[in-house]
C-alpha cells in the first residue's frame, strides 16, 4: 500500500527539492534542510493517515469487565 501515492506527500517533496534547487549555498547544509523538511512532511502524512483510518470492529462485554488485548487492523 503506498502512502498517498501521488498526492500530497509526493507535492510536498517536489515542492522541497523546487525550493532548494538553485541553493548555492554549502551542501551539507542544503543536505540537513533537506532531511529535516522531509521528516516533518512525512510525519504529516503518518498523521493524515491515522487520522483518516477507520474503525470497523468491536467489543461487546455485556455488565462484566473484560481483561485480555484487543488487536486493531487498519486498512485504508
Amino acid at each position: 500500500m503506498a502512502i498517498e501515492a501521488n498526492t500530497t506527500l509526493k507535492n510536498d517533496i517536489k515542492t522541497i527539492l523546487n525550493e532548494l534547487k538553485n541553493y548555492t549555498g554549502d551542501q551539507d547544509t542544503a543536505i540537513d534542510q533537506f532531511a529535516t523538511q522531509l521528516a516533518d512532511k512525512v510525519g504529516d502524512a503518518i498523521k493524515r493517515g491515522i487520522e483518516s483510518a477507520t474503525y470497523t470492529s468491536g467489543l461487546t462485554a455485556g455488565s462484566y469487565p473484560v481483561a485480555g488485548t484487543i488487536g486493531l487492523t487498519v486498512t485504508k
